[in-house]
């Protein structure tokens, strides 16, 4: 009898310890949403791509219980609505109790706007992306969240990466320049950056530059230099004479192909090729050595979704999400395993080149330097004035 009672008393341990392990695992991904298994076959994709994919959406439950009682995560970036939509499709379909918000602001909104609310303890976003010119500021008003407790933060290497979880890249872009092909002749495209300042071709504005010198000159910096840059600047806008234009890059590239542009600095490959597939005479060209970036997202601290925050997060890094990203924009992907040709949207343009790269330390160190050059001759050009 005695031995019964010991045996009924180890067994309901056991359960009580089965229960609670099952209650704090992380779960599996379990079956693919049928939005992943049609990108897939549209992409003509071979589905091993996708192995692994369990363990790296394997989150606490702590986390989805979290986000099931949040139910709504607020995302802020630069893509455009029916961009994020298509992204978003497979997520929706395997988190269909988190709710994305999302909104599209200015680079004003997305950055000086969220650092102002965060300090008055107001959240005008949960997640943020393409925020890399206020990053220092983020990060003096200690208001990223520390994401190295996502199963998605193994995907990535050492440089796509923050050291402290403070951000994580989420794809990778090649800034270099669209120009029009009816206007412009493929034997006056420059080989070298320098080619822009010594063909007359490209003077007296027929390119239009953007007023986001971070994006293609900054990383020309971080491998040739300041004084590289330096003078760079000042023979662009003293001998070239570009249009200063205060559109975005992807609004420089529609102008471009409607002709009223030969050529736009800087230009991101995923952009031009959407408008390349409508039919658009546009085109995407690459001088040595080629810009690249990798725009980043962050979770701001404590904000009142913080768990669906995680797991969008998570996702976005994870072998789906890159996939989608790809499909919706045609951006090439950050995750470590999807470093293919199939995934570049101008291989010929892209594959075995000199890279000049945007680090980290130029962002908090020799941005505010660039942007010093830079203002003084945009400044002129525009007429006088920072």
């Amino acid at each position: 009898m005695k031995f019964q009672k010991n045996a009924a008393l180890v067994f309901c341990f056991w359960l009580i310890a089965i229960f609670a392990w099952w209650e704090n695992a992380p779960l599996s991904a379990a079956d693919l949403p049928q939005a992943t298994q049609k990108l897939i076959a549209d992409s003509k994709l071979d589905p091993s791509i996708l192995d692994g994919l369990d363990r790296e959406l394997a989150v606490p439950r702590a986390w989805l219980d979290g986000a099931r009682g949040e139910g709504t995560v607020r995302l802020s970036s630069t893509l455009s609505p029916n961009e994020v939509k298509n992204l978003l499709t497979p997520f929706q379909e395997r988190y269909p109790f988190i709710k994305v918000a999302y909104s599209r602001g200015t680079a004003q909104q997305r950055e000086m706007g969220m650092i102002v609310a965060f300090k008055e303890g107001r959240y005008l976003s949960d997640v943020i992306s393409s925020y890399s010119g206020a990053y220092s500021l983020f990060v003096e008003a200690n208001a990223l969240d520390d994401m190295r407790d996502l199963p998605g933060y193994a995907n990535l290497t050492d440089s796509t990466r923050s050291t402290d979880g403070l951000w994580v890249a989420y794809h990778r872009q090649f800034y270099c320049t669209s120009y029009n092909t009816n206007l412009v002749k493929k034997e006056d495209l420059p080989k070298k950056w320098e080619d822009i300042l010594s063909n007359p071709v490209w003077r007296n504005g027929v390119i239009g530059v953007g007023n986001i010198p971070q994006l293609w000159l900054l990383p020309l910096w971080t491998t040739n230099g300041d004084q590289y840059v330096a003078d760079y600047i000042q023979r662009f806008f003293n001998t070239v004479k570009p249009q200063a234009r205060r559109e975005g890059a992807s609004a420089l590239v529609s102008l471009v192909a409607a002709g009223e542009l030969k050529m736009s600095i800087p230009a991101s490959d995923y952009r031009v090729a959407s408008l390349m597939k409508k039919g658009a005479p546009v085109a995407f060209h690459c001088p040595d050595p080629v810009p690249t970036s990798e725009p980043r997202m962050s979770i701001l601290k404590g904000n009142p979704h913080i768990n669906a925050s995680k797991i969008l997060v998570n996702w976005v890094l994870s072998k789906e999400g890159q996939i989608s990203l790809h499909a919706a924009l045609g951006a090439a992907p950050i995750h470590k395993d999807l470093q293919r040709p199939e995934f570049i949207g101008f291989p010929d343009q892209l594959l075995n080149r000199n890279y000049a790269v945007r680090t980290e330390e130029a962002l908090t160190g020799e941005h505010a330097k660039l942007l010093e050059l830079w203002n003084l001759s945009w400044g002129q050009l525009q007429g006088g004035g920072k």
